[in-house]
């Protein structure tokens, strides 16, 4: 599977930390550390997948909508809606890390969220940090995921790292190649 990459220079990282630092402060997290706290990266995630569905030749507000700009809260249990006849409500997902990706890596969903539902299907994204690119990974419907989906408990150990919260996780291996997004059979 060939995952695709969208890179962002030191600007537009900074722009979208000042954003997501002055939407804590709005929501009243103000000791929230934006260099240690990795929900930019999530936003970074989602507009690697607006400008993915944009180079693919989608237009915005017709094809799809972005409806979670800066949704720290979580208030919407999904991202984007994608489609026009048979709309999904997709939920960008994205982990930072110092590398990049291999196969037989997983991904992840948070178990509050995923119990949370709301959304059809998950697009997953690494941002590799020291190269300041979001890698698109794939994506899943939730009922491919539900299948396919392994619960890893807090404290569990996995590989060299201890699981930091209670997430379900998928293998990458698994996830569907994003050109077929449309394909939900």
């Amino acid at each position: 599977m060939k995952f695709h990459e969208v890179e962002f220079n030191e600007e537009e990282i900074e722009i979208v930390k000042e954003q997501v630092e002055k939407k804590n402060k709005e929501l009243g997290y103000n000791n929230i550390d934006v260099d240690k706290d990795t929900r930019w990266c999530g936003v970074l995630g989602e507009l690697a997948f607006k400008e993915y569905l944009k180079d693919f030749g989608l237009k915005e507000d017709i094809y799809f909508t972005y409806e979670a700009t800066l949704d720290l809260k979580n208030t919407i249990p999904y991202d984007f809606i994608v489609g026009i006849i048979n709309p999904l409500k997709l939920d960008v997902k994205t982990s930072a890390t110092d590398w990049y990706p291999k196969k037989d890596y997983a991904c992840n969903v948070n178990r509050i969220q995923y119990e949370k539902g709301g959304c059809d299907g998950y697009i997953f994204a690494r941002y590799i940090k020291p190269k300041r690119i979001v890698v698109l990974l794939g994506w899943l419907l939730k009922a491919d995921f539900d299948e396919l989906k392994t619960l890893i408990h807090k404290g569990d150990k996995e590989g060299k790292y201890i699981a930091s919260s209670d997430h379900y996780q998928v293998p990458i291996d698994r996830l569907r190649p994003l050109f077929n997004l449309t394909e939900t059979k």
